[in-house]
């Protein structure tokens, strides 16, 4: 956490990967975790006392910054990508409610505070309280 504090570590991302149970014994890499990324991220940091601010910062702001996107913050005249969260839903994390087809996690049974309830894509909305919109 030291690292997220004074700034040497500066970008937060996930490594999703939703192999098969038979990938993984094959040994596959990564984890299902795009799902509860914004929620174990955001519980780690408020036990640690980190701001929503820097969460956001690390997770949007300098990810585009870092790649020369026109993203990552609200202003106008720059795309509608948002994401809309709840900050109070307590929630047990089990993969077998994941719409991913990957449900290997680390996380599981870890309860997390923090729930992506709508994603919106260029001011289309992508994801709306557990649904992808088509």
């Amino acid at each position: 956490m030291e690292g997220i504090r004074d700034g040497m570590v500066d970008v937060l991302a996930t490594d999703h990967a939703p192999h098969s149970p038979e990938d993984k014994e094959k040994g596959s890499p990564g984890i299902s975790n795009m799902e509860y990324a914004f929620a174990v991220y955001h519980t780690v940091f408020k036990e640690h006392g980190l701001s929503l601010q820097r969460l956001s910062q690390m997770l949007s702001a300098q990810p585009a910054r870092m790649l020369g996107l026109a993203a990552g913050r609200i202003r106008e005249g720059l795309e509608a990508d948002l994401v809309l969260v709840d900050l109070e839903t307590e929630e047990t994390i089990d993969p077998l409610k994941f719409l991913s087809k990957g449900k290997n996690t680390p996380f599981a049974g870890r309860t997390v505070k923090g729930k992506i309830i709508t994603t919106i894509k260029g001011g289309i909305v992508k994801y709306d309280h557990g649904q992808i919109v088509r």
